[in-house]
């Protein structure tokens, strides 16, 4: 799987960017790990042809502010979580897919606040919520946000 930033324990933050990835099959734009990702007022696109997942992260503390973030793929998820903690406000976040989540969290604890959420699915979108959140992981806002296209609007 193609990952174009790759972060490991370390720190990073971007700010004013517009960041777009297109890989062949599979892909991740940032695969974070032990580490601390920011994101603030910028623009991220992730596109392949199989798998594309714009951020990963592990054990990992990610924030992303005033924000629009798309991943386009036959399977498309925007953040996918494995722990650590998640902050995205005021964002605008997008899937194009056959299947598609916005985020994807095992064990992770989240903060959603004002953000609007779009899946553009290739087929009626049954079951298909943009958030997906294991029994470890913990909700801990979920205020003002908006989801269209996907099956619990």
């Amino acid at each position: 799987m193609a990952r174009i930033f790759s972060i490991e324990n370390s720190s990073v933050s971007f700010e004013n960017c517009e960041i777009l990835s297109d890989t062949a099959s599979s892909g991740n734009v940032f695969s974070v790990k032990s580490s601390v990702l920011s994101l603030k007022n910028s623009g991220l696109v992730s596109k392949s042809r199989v798998y594309s997942c714009a951020v990963s992260a592990i054990d990992s503390e990610v924030s992303v502010l005033d924000s629009h973030i798309s991943s386009i793929s036959g399977t498309a998820v925007i953040f996918s979580l494995s722990g650590g903690t998640f902050a995205l406000s005021s964002c605008d976040c997008g899937v194009t897919s056959h299947l598609g989540r916005i985020i994807e969290s095992g064990g992770a604890n989240i903060r959603l606040s004002g953000n609007k959420y779009t899946g553009d699915f290739d087929e009626d979108a049954r079951e298909r919520n943009a958030l997906w959140a294991d029994e470890k992981s913990l909700i801990l806002e979920d205020k003002n946000n908006i989801s269209i296209g996907f099956s619990y609007d």
